[in-house]
């Protein structure tokens, strides 16, 4: 399927051409014009494609390094900065932080925050301290561990201790 208009007309002439050569109707510049027409339909279809393949391209080198994100930031105890995640991806924090927002609709922190509350849950539920939890996966406030908790887990901290599992 050809949809460029003087794409097609040029398909149309080279078939034309072709046709002729076929019948014996040619001269002895005739099939070098063949070639040279066909091979400016391939060049010109082949840019085409490798154009919207770079776009796709593009969209999935994003996909992919979101996902090496967020394995990294599983990975991780939880202590991790945006400068140490973007020195892994090897993308500026600013551009990072773009892709990762578009791709999964929330932000690094938020992720982040929400990884490391779930980490600190498992771990109350295991025995520890909320001091202990909190340090563990990377809170060194207690009071903004216990706001980020709350507003991720729906409780606070010292209530998952008292909760069964």
């Amino acid at each position: 399927l050809i949809i460029d208009e003087q794409l097609f007309e040029k398909f149309c002439e080279v078939a034309s051409k072709l046709e002729k050569i076929k019948k014996g109707e040619f001269d002895m510049f005739s099939v070098a014009s063949v070639r040279y027409d066909v091979l400016g339909l391939l060049i010109h279809l082949c840019y085409n494609y490798l154009s919207t393949n770079k776009a796709e391209d593009e969209k999935s080198n994003a996909y992919n390094a979101v996902k090496n994100i967020i394995h990294y930031i599983r990975q991780s105890t939880g202590r991790v900065s945006l400068d140490e995640i973007a020195g892994y991806a090897q993308m500026s924090k600013y551009h990072m932080s773009r892709e990762f927002k578009r791709i999964t609709g929330t932000t690094i922190f938020e992720y982040l925050n929400i990884f490391r509350c779930e980490r600190a849950k498992r771990m109350l539920y295991s025995g520890a301290t909320v001091s202990e939890a909190a340090m563990e996966v990377g809170f060194d406030n207690m009071s903004y561990f216990s706001r980020t908790f709350k507003k991720y887990m729906d409780m606070l901290p010292s209530e998952c201790k008292k909760r069964p599992k």
